[in-house]
């Protein structure tokens, strides 16, 4: 039997990111040495006495308004809160003693109803989260690799495997396809792809029609931005970039009057790059801001009063947060500091949570052992 890992911690958003904000512990703005502008939030919504590694958004929980929030740590802890009137509850899952720091939300499982959460870490199994129709979460071992996992992607991206499809990325740069067992058994992984480096973070898109159904991007502790796609049932790599510094994060951008959207990434080097392919297929790539350490967390949102303005919010070792805004017909993009976190950061997310502003909100991780929001006024 495999023993249980990480804290996930869930937190419906709006309402109960605010009560969050509120009533857990420390529930306080940020002391003003760390204080954003005036235009920019920022209030802790839960601190850990362990790292925080990583961040994942998903409605999880149908019944509550808008999508809830899961955070992994190091400690080996799995828990459940939720706000209510009278504060927040705690469900202790279970303990794996080991790291986790992958996740990703959909329904791949159909003997299960609904979407299903999947996580991974540090001891190479694959859990799968239930919320179950009386209340409460069922949380089981579905799969096992000898490795460590670092990025789990769940998306339709196999043209021959029936429904979305759960891959599993791991240290040793091996990316598999999981495919639930029968009766019980854990599932069978197959051997997808192998890369020189371990494969921290991955996504999913439609970039070039002469391939099928989505390709899959991912970048690598190699250095490498790597396009896999199908052709006749045949897997085939592309290699957009290649670095002797590994990248750390990858993000799919928007694109703009149907075209195909940039894919932006953060690296060792702390540069963040845009890379973005012509009508040709031939990707071009530009620098779009250097941090003097690491890169680690890279998301595009909705920052600005102008829909049309291309924002990227940056986090890493510098333990700043960075929002880079580049107006339409504009050559570069203008960083704005909007945070300064207490440690290193390790993760950075953006989503819409507040369904009272124009705005994405931001969301940050990382070595002070804190969950911030940013959110702008």
């Amino acid at each position: 039997m495999p023993h249980w890992s990480k804290t996930v911690l869930l937190l419906g958003a709006a309402a109960a990111l605010a009560a969050c904000a509120s009533s857990v512990e420390p529930g306080k703005k940020q002391s003003p040495a760390e204080s954003p502008p005036a235009e920019w939030t920022a209030r802790i919504l839960y601190e850990s006495d362990a790292t925080i590694w990583s961040l994942f958004v998903a409605d999880l929980l149908p019944p509550v308004a808008g999508p809830e929030v899961v955070v992994m740590d190091d400690r080996g802890r799995a828990a459940l809160l939720e706000s209510r009137g009278e504060g927040p509850a705690h469900w202790w899952l279970t303990m794996d003693g080991l790291w986790l720091g992958a996740a990703a939300f959909g329904d791949v499982d159909r003997a299960r109803p609904g979407g299903e959460l999947y996580l991974a870490g540090g001891r190479g199994n694959v859990y799968q989260v239930v919320a179950l129709g009386q209340g409460g979460f069922e949380c089981r071992a579905v799969w096992f690799v000898p490795d460590e996992i670092h990025a789990l992607l769940l998306d339709e991206v196999v043209p021959h495997n029936p429904g979305p499809d759960l891959l599993a990325c791991t240290l040793e740069g091996k990316i598999f396809l999981l495919t639930p067992g029968g009766g019980g058994d854990l599932w069978r992984g197959s051997l997808l792809h192998q890369d020189p480096g371990r494969v921290r973070n991955v996504v999913a898109h439609d970039f070039l029609p002469e391939l099928d159904g989505k390709e899959i991007v991912y970048v690598s502790k190699s250095g490498r931005l790597v396009l896999l796609g199908w052709r006749d049932g045949e897997l085939e790599e592309r290699i957009i970039y290649e670095d002797a510094q590994g990248l750390a994060r990858v993000a799919l951008g928007r694109a703009t009057s149907g075209g195909t959207p940039p894919v932006y990434t953060a690296g060792d080097d702390g540069r963040i790059r845009r890379f973005a392919p012509d009508a040709s297929g031939l990707w071009h790539s530009e620098v779009i801001y250097e941090f003097p350490d690491e890169a680690r967390g890279v998301a595009v949102g909705h920052f600005t009063n102008d829909a049309r303005t291309e924002c990227v919010a940056v986090f890493g070792y510098s333990r700043e947060v960075v929002v880079l805004e580049r107006k339409v017909g504009g050559d570069r993009f203008q960083p704005t500091t909007i945070f300064t976190d207490s440690d290193k950061g390790h993760w950075l997310t953006a989503a819409d949570l507040d369904l009272r502003n124009a705005y994405d909100e931001i969301l940050i991780c990382g070595y002070s052992g804190r969950v911030t929001l940013l959110t702008r006024r």
